[in-house]
């Protein structure tokens, strides 16, 4: 994640990208530090795989602004999805409360 974030702030681009295999491993690492947390969500709520990568890593320290880079999309739609799954999966009114939110107090 570093490396590729690290490409992006210098160039606004990267030849590096997230492969398949980083996700499962982020998801593993996820599940391992918050108590299966991506499993206990797709049970719970009608997640893509796309939502519980984006769920991974808000359960994560980078900044909000550089998931983008990972997920190679642009801010505006990481805000829409992040929107979408708020709104639509986990039917949340309440617009003062993020998905991070949701997230830490789902543990």
């Amino acid at each position: 994640m570093k490396r590729i974030i690290q490409a992006y702030k210098k160039t606004d681009k990267s030849s590096e990208h997230f492969s398949e295999e980083d996700w499962k491993q982020l998801i593993a690492e996820t599940d391992m530090r918050w108590n299966n947390i991506t499993l206990r969500l797709a049970t719970r709520y009608p997640l893509s795989q796309n939502e519980i990568h984006l769920c991974c890593l808000y359960l994560t320290d980078i900044p909000t602004s550089h998931f983008r880079y990972i997920m190679e999309c642009s801010r505006d739609a990481i805000y829409k999805k992040t929107k979408k799954i708020l709104e639509q999966k986990i039917e949340c009114s309440d617009k003062s409360t993020t998905l991070r939110d949701i997230l830490e107090n789902f543990l």
